[in-house]
């Protein structure tokens, strides 16, 4: 009977290179599952689980170095350059390798003096240095483990796959339970994703999706047996509905490129005996997972326009990555030579940014080559990338021989095609690439003894196990023999040759040891991370004294000398101290250098102006300050009450100056809004957004025909919009011209058939004229596919008309509809409880009212059921009186 030990290739080799693989494997399906390894604990996590699996392996050879390829050793290099941007230097040798760290440092410190690294951003270099050195450990031990053991090859291909798998279903169980938000209740993300997984950021979910799913659809061709083809493409077809819904344009894209690729790489394996079965596998995964994505493409038409912009070219669609990587580019060629720092663009890049998206930052590039070029210098981060895409072409090249290496090819080919514009290879996409590329390649190499014997002994076993002949087995370790003998070999005595046996032997474990030291270093120098640090000063900014915080200040500075963060809360720091605006005005500056077009360093500034009583100059920089997108308002109404001098601190540009007029609305100036509106109009006179303004703002003045105008206006230039035709129909309505409000409403039905604003406006003109049968005629012509607010207005509108008619119970079903779409909505329950009250449910008209705030209208409501309960204990009483006297008279 054959030994499970010698069915298993995995037990052939000795158990503590097997728990080496382990560790390796732990580090690399971890990663996706805790939280996409995005935070710094996670990351630190994930490198020592890496660096733990290297070490195992080298103390299960004795001390000795397990044979080195060329990608380890690449990620080796990377790992020694990102170290050597932490080592610090003279300012001479600053100032002729990297003059732009001395004009940021010396701006942003005060001083160019002492010694500084050639990193702007010291904790994130040192954070990169434990995370690739983490990273290049498991790499090597993978690209070992390939060379010396059967199957290790096939079984990383699996790991991947498995971890793809396991995000995929975490994710589509999320999905099917409504979850948007948080991680089974355990971690709620910022942002709510249709696809909730493990990934915060759903590009860089669709992103390990697709590695994994293409791998999983390579197993699935290769495999022999039909449960396997089932299950891995099973997991295909996961992994892409998880691409699908994460709405990813990027990852859409990368996964139809990686597919064509997987087909095209496959063409070589097709003389194989069982071809036709892999490419039938492949042919029915691909028509699965098309029926899939038309099948999401009906069902949430919210995810697929994301994907229907996949052809959109126009640049201001794409504004944001634009800028992005025009930031990264000119940061790359501000500091060709030696780069910016590892990690350092999250704090660097707002200085190279010529100007804010929508008031946001960047904190990656997304572009992966262009940010290496960015932090390493033009010189090292183009290698790298063509590093990158050279060690890819081998991979490659090995799927032309088999159809699991085409998936895995295929799969690292869609990430980095994604990366083209995304980020997600800093996270755990990253490590699962890097593992995948560690391949053995295909040639005859010479081994070294243990390497071997291990490998041979492996295949011997392997073959006993199958029912390979011996001889097999001893002919390649004869040949196995025959290339060791080639290599000459000096004699035991020789010095040279002990001094060459004790490094030999000692040499793993003191590189390994190296690594060891050189992760813990960069992991204390990281923690506790940006985040922390931040919370940290922004607590200081509260409670320590002026002295303190200015020590704290500069010292973060001293770390990030282009984090402006530090820089800000100083400056605010000193303009809520007495006669703090001139110390404040030179952290004002330099807030202005490391963020040129951030608002907040604006409005500083216009504090500190009018502080020093420079008006003028205070009023330009609240201007600046709301062009950029920062509400200066409030300030500027505090500090001046003049209509001129409101003008002159208002905006003129379209977007911010209706911020500013319909700001200045709210705080009962509307004669000034409409003044404000109107200037920006005549420089842009087609811009919908302020004409819809000056309607609102007319409106509200109790100038309907003023605001009719404007209503007009906007249909006239935009008749493609929905609330240019409800406006000006409901305008028309105020004036108490209905019929002509009618006549419109029934013309933009024609135009815009199905729109809920001119539908709504609609029945609502028509409930006002008390025709509950024409408002829901009108009600029914709203198109069928909706969101789930308009849904609810759509159900409370229905119930106005039903209660009209005096179908009570019809009302009370629309409500309860209405109540379940819009649970925030405390109106639609109290209308709810209103019915029930009619209906004479007094009880269930109190628990429709429970868990509302005490606003008026909600007290009203509750003070409405009490008088109800009231009446109903009275009328009950009189009942039971009537009753007990009727029972004591004479029969």
């Amino acid at each position: 009977m054959t030994s499970k030990r010698a069915k298993n290739p995995a037990w052939t080799q000795a158990p503590s290179e097997a728990a080496a693989e382990g560790l390796a494997a732990a580090a690399l399906i971890a990663a996706p599952l805790a939280l996409g390894m995005a935070h710094l604990a996670s990351a630190l996590t994930v490198s020592a689980l890496g660096w733990l699996a290297l070490a195992t392996l080298v103390t299960a050879r004795g001390g000795r170095l397990p044979r080195m390829g060329s990608w380890p050793l690449a990620l080796l290099a990377l790992s020694a350059v990102i170290a050597l941007q932490l080592v610090p230097l003279p300012p001479s040798w600053l100032a002729a390798i990297a003059p732009e760290h001395l004009r940021i440092t010396g701006y942003s410190l005060g001083s160019s003096e002492g010694w500084r690294p050639l990193t702007l951003d010291r904790p994130a270099t040192a954070a990169e240095l434990a995370k690739w050195l983490g990273w290049a450990g498991a790499a090597w031990v993978f690209q070992h483990r390939a060379r010396t053991s059967e199957g290790a090859r096939r079984r990383l291909l699996i790991y991947v796959a498995l971890a793809a798998a396991a995000v995929a279903a975490i994710g589509l169980l999320h999905f099917a339970a409504g979850e948007k938000r948080s991680i089974f209740g355990l971690y709620e993300f910022r942002a709510a994703n249709a696809m909730r997984s493990t990934f915060g950021n759903s590009n860089h979910l669709a992103g390990f999706l697709n590695l994994g799913g293409l791998l999983a659809l390579g197993l699935a061709a290769a495999a022999k047996a039909r449960w396997e083809r089932l299950g891995w493409g099973a997991i295909f077809l996961g992994c892409a509905v998880g691409t699908f819904l994460s709405a990813s344009r990027a990852g859409f894209v990368a996964l139809l490129g990686g597919a064509a690729l997987l087909a095209i790489l496959g063409f070589g394996t097709a003389r194989r005996r069982d071809g036709w079965q892999s490419w039938l596998t492949l042919g029915g995964a691909t028509a699965a997972a098309t029926s899939l994505a038309v099948w999401i493409y009906f069902q949430f038409p919210r995810l697929l326009r994301e994907i229907a912009t996949l052809l959109d070219l126009d640049p201001a669609s794409e504004e944001g990555k634009l800028e992005a990587l025009s930031s990264g580019w000119r940061a790359a060629l501000a500091s060709w030579p030696t780069g910016i720092g590892k990690g350092a663009f999250e704090t660097v890049g707002r200085i190279y940014q010529e100007k804010p998206f929508s008031g946001i930052w960047f904190t990656h590039v997304e572009n992966e080559p262009v940010q290496a070029m960015a932090e390493l210098g033009l010189p090292l981060g183009g290698l790298l990338a063509l590093v990158v895409a050279g060690t890819w072409l081998g991979l490659a090249w090995r799927g032309r021989r088999s159809w699991a290496e085409a998936g895995a090819a295929a799969g690292v080919f869609a990430l980095l095609l994604q990366n083209l514009a995304d980020f997600s290879l800093q996270h755990a996409s990253g490590l699962a690439a890097i593992s995948l590329l560690a391949y053995a390649p295909r040639r005859r190499s010479r081994l070294r003894g243990d390497d071997r014997t291990d490998l041979a002994q492996s295949r011997r076993d392997a073959g006993r196990g199958e029912g390979e002949p011996r001889s097999a087995a001893r002919a390649e370790l004869a040949a196995l023999d025959r290339d060791d003998r080639a290599v000459p070999v000096r004699p035991r005595g020789d010095a040279g040759e002990r001094l060459r046996r004790g490094a030999a032997r000692w040499g793993g474990a003191g590189v390994a040891g190296v690594m060891g030291a050189g992760l813990v270093a960069g992991a204390i120098a990281a923690w506790p991370g940006l985040d922390a640090d931040s919370e940290r000063l922004f607590a200081a900014a509260e409670l320590s004294s002026l002295d303190e915080l200015a020590r704290l200040v500069r010292a973060a500075s001293e770390e990030r000398p282009g984090d402006y963060l530090p820089v800000d809360l100083m400056a605010t720091r000193l303009l809520s101290e007495e006669d703090g605006s001139r110390q404040a005005l030179p952290w004002i500056n330099r807030l202005l250098f490391l963020q040129p077009h951030g608002p907040r360093g604006h409005l500083l500034a216009g504090e500190a102006m009018a502080g020093l009583g420079r008006g003028r100059q205070a009023l330009l920089e609240y201007r600046t300050a709301a062009t950029l997108g920062l509400p200066t308002t409030d300030r500027v109404v505090a500090r001046f009450s003049s209509r001129e001098a409101i003008l002159e601190g208002s905006p003129t540009e379209a977007g911010p100056a209706r911020r500013a007029a319909l700001d200045l609305a709210r705080l009962d100036r509307r004669a000034d809004g409409i003044a404000v509106a109107e200037r920006a109009l005549e420089a842009a006179p087609d811009e919908e957004g302020l004409i819809a303004a000056l309607y609102t703002l007319h409106l509200g003045a109790g100038q309907p025909e003023e605001a009719l105008a404007y209503a007009s206006r906007r249909r006239a230039l935009f008749s493609s919009s929905e609330g240019a035709w409800a406006d000006e129909a409901a305008t028309l309505s105020r004036l108490e011209r209905k019929e002509e409000a009618r006549t419109l409403y029934l013309a933009g039905l024609e135009a815009l058939p199905g729109s809920p604003a001119i539908v709504f406006g609609l029945a609502q003109l028509e409930l006002a004229g008390r025709d509950p049968d024409a408002a829901l005629r009108a009600l029914a012509r709203l198109r069928t596919t909706l969101p789930r607010p308009t849904r609810a207005s759509y159900h409370a509108l229905r119930a106005q008309a039903f209660r009209a008619q005096r179908s009570l119970i019809k009302a009370r079903d629309e409500l309860r509809l209405a109540s379940r779409l819009a649970p925030e909505r405390a109106h639609l329950k109290i209308q709810l409880a209103d019915v029930l009250l009619q209906l004479g449910r007094t009880e269930e008209a109190a628990k429709a009212l429970a868990g509302l705030d005490d606003s008026p209208s909600v007290q009203a409501a509750h003070d409405r059921v009490e008088r109800q309960a009231v009446r109903d204990r009275q009328a009950k009483a009189a009942l039971e009186i009537e009753r007990l006297e009727r029972a004591a008279q004479p029969k």
